[in-house]
């Protein structure tokens, strides 16, 4: 039953990571995910604001959802999300504190570092311990 029991928390803490991606594309799609004063460097400009990070974020939400419902990838989906939440709030974050005005919130960038590091954590835990009938998945 323990087992159940926390093969049931790693599968809502799975959800809650792909909430989070989802999150991030509703903002992206409304234009609330980029800061209205931009960065003094126009490269990290032209890559916060690229729709590419809709689709990844998307892609990332999707293979969440299909490891859950399938039961199997937990590992590889999960540890996935985490590289690319890392990098999309690692990149926001140092074009957050490049901008000339020091007045934007970096709450959304180091909320996603922190998802990413949660992400990470469930991958190393679907990673260690065993499944249905001791077998990893």
């Amino acid at each position: 039953m323990v087992n159940a029991a926390r093969v049931h928390a790693r599968r809502i803490s799975a959800a809650c990571i792909m909430a989070g991606h989802l999150g991030i594309v509703v903002l992206a799609l409304v234009d609330r995910l980029v800061f209205v004063v931009p960065s003094s460097y126009p490269l990290l400009v032209m890559v916060s604001i690229n729709p590419i990070w809709v689709f990844i974020h998307a892609s990332c939400a999707a293979a969440i959802a299909l490891s859950l419902i399938r039961n199997r990838w937990h590992v590889q989906v999960l540890s996935m999300s985490s590289g690319w939440m890392g990098v999309w709030g690692l990149l926001n974050l140092i074009g957050g504190m490049t901008t000339p005005a020091s007045t934007v919130s970096l709450a959304g960038p180091v909320l996603a570092i922190v998802l990413a590091g949660t992400a990470y954590s469930m991958a190393m835990a679907w990673a260690v311990a065993p499944t249905h009938g001791g077998q990893s998945r």
